[in-house]
């Protein structure tokens, strides 16, 4: 793992796997049929951008490091309120130590929503959390640049794509989206958020800065999601502001819709959906 903030968090999550996860999940097991067939096969394709507005990638999250507890709902509840405002996939933290997720709250939202793509998040660091990723039906699992060392996160990568679950590369600086870019992958996340700084900072104009840096060496196929920080129109003005045309493709909203207040009123008329 590299040297940030991100490493406490993680190591955390080892201990956990290998307390409950890998005992309620041995390898073996994860091996043999999983427990859903029939899944939607991608993420990204429900994600890409068809209109003015960006799509919004909705978030089960429960709590977080920096914010403590966020709500006491369950995943399948909040999925319910996601899909009624017209969410096409949803991210479903499944970290209990760090997030208070569980692997559960994804099989139980795959199995309320069937149809709908779902991303396993998680601090990944190893084949067992690809393997249970794809065993509880996810579509797509989050890999992290600020996290993984480069040799690790190509093996995970290719890891992913030998037994046909999508990789989200989620990236914060250029070299790393430019390494994302080497692996081959065609969903990548672009997080505000830095993890490797006192504080974790968040800056809304990450995405639009490295965008065009980019410029024409960004594939059009490749799509790029905004991650952090957005809860209200001020927010989203801020990482569209700048953008290069048609991007990013979408946004990721975790704490503010899974609070009690929900998503914003004035962010949800903004990104047309109903209110």
């Amino acid at each position: 793992m590299k040297i940030s903030h991100l490493c406490s968090y993680a190591q955390k999550r080892e201990a956990s796997l290998e307390q409950f996860d890998k005992k309620l999940f041995p390898l073996q097991r994860l091996l043999s049929e999983p427990l859903f067939s029939d899944r939607p096969e991608q993420v990204s394709s429900c994600l890409r951008r068809v209109s003015s507005k960006p799509e919004v990638l909705f978030e089960v999250k429960k709590a977080s490091p920096t914010l403590g507890s966020i709500t006491s709902r369950g995943a399948v509840e909040l999925c319910h309120d996601f899909v009624e405002s017209g969410a096409k996939a949803i991210s479903v933290l499944v970290d209990p130590v760090n997030f208070g997720g569980h692997p559960q709250d994804l099989i139980d939202a795959v199995k309320s929503f069937s149809a709908l793509p779902f991303l396993w998040k998680d601090f990944v660091v190893s084949e067992y959390q690809v393997r249970l990723a794809k065993h509880c039906g996810a579509s797509a699992v989050l890999l992290m640049t600020q996290l993984l060392e480069d040799d690790v996160l190509k093996d995970l990568f290719q890891l992913c794509q030998a037994i046909g679950i999508e990789a989200f590369v989620e990236t914060h600086r250029q070299a790393e989206l430019e390494f994302a870019l080497e692996l081959g992958a065609s969903f990548i996340g672009i997080n505000a958020r830095d993890f490797s700084t006192p504080g974790l900072p968040v800056d809304l104009t990450t995405a639009s800065k490295l965008l065009n840096r980019l410029g024409k060496d960004l594939p059009s196929e490749c799509v790029l999601v905004a991650q952090s920080g957005i809860a209200t129109v001020e927010d989203l003005n801020a990482v569209l502001s700048n953008m290069p045309a048609g991007r990013p493709d979408a946004v990721q909203i975790g704490s503010s819709v899974s609070s009690k207040a929900g998503l914003n009123v004035n962010l949800r008329a903004a990104l047309e959906f109903p209110v």
